[in-house]
């Protein structure tokens, strides 16, 4: 894994010394630090759970950026969506505090982001109108895309878990998908985040064994016959296919 890099912004002075205690250095970036040994697994604990249990919940040591067009809501007109994504990434544990450090290789889609580094925040908010914003349809704010011609939120819901209007999309056929809006480019691209840093965010982590078994959105797609994790069998060796499927653009 890469150096972690750490926004210091909102630091107290003394957790800034305990961090160069643990061998943090401070980094050409304006309020950051980069860390070496962060994946000690005393270190972790501390820093992790004690400091930043609300803030990081997994690092990512590939990221990449998906795009896809998805027709506004509000004024109709196409815009692109983008979300967060990786393949190589450590669950640093502050779901279970038993449990520090579970790497893992497989691809995530991350959504409802709710941390970001400070410099990448800036660069998505700058090229891709995405920033956090309060939906008042999931009643809490996060990492949102936003047209690019009326401003108005495009939800993650749509762009993660109904298939057609999703980044997944790429992975089935429109045979399999019931629901298409009329969106006439269908391609998921996605480019790599070239850093040489490891990037610590707080999003929710896509469990696709889980939801693509669950009963309860097999029984909403039979009620509503739009395609779901569930119905179409996203599985985690399904999402693995994607950056295959995908255009790298």
């Amino acid at each position: 894994m890469k150096d972690l890099l750490i926004n210091i912004a909102n630091m107290s002075e003394s957790l800034i010394l305990n961090l160069e205690s643990l061998g943090a250095k401070h980094t050409q970036y304006p309020k950051t630090m980069a860390w070496s040994n962060w994946q000690d697994k005393a270190a972790t604990r501390l820093i992790f759970n004690d400091f930043f249990r609300d803030e990081i919940n997994i690092v990512c040591d590939n990221i990449y950026v998906f795009i896809i067009k998805r027709r506004c809501w509000k004024c109709g007109r196409e815009t692109d969506c983008i979300c967060i994504g990786t393949d190589s990434s450590i669950d640093v544990g502050t779901r279970d505090s038993s449990r520090y450090l579970n790497y893992n290789k497989n691809t995530l889609l991350f959504y409802e982001v709710k941390t970001i580094p400070q410099n990448f925040a800036a660069y998505l908010k700058e090229k891709h109108n995405y920033f956090p914003s309060y939906s008042k349809t999931a009643k809490k704010t996060y990492y949102v895309n936003h047209c690019n011609y009326c401003g108005a939120l495009q939800g993650d819901f749509y762009l993660h878990h109904v298939i057609d209007t999703s980044f997944y999309n790429c992975l089935f056929s429109l045979d399999e998908m019931l629901h298409y809006d009329g969106v006439e480019d269908r391609t998921t691209n996605y480019f790599p985040v070239d850093s040489k840093y490891s990037i610590a965010i707080n999003a929710v982590i896509p469990e696709y064994d889980i939801l693509s078994s669950s009963a309860e959105l097999a029984i909403e797609h039979m009620k509503t016959e739009v395609e779901n994790w569930a119905s179409i069998r996203l599985t985690q060796g399904r999402a693995n296919e994607i950056l295959i499927k995908a255009k790298r653009i």
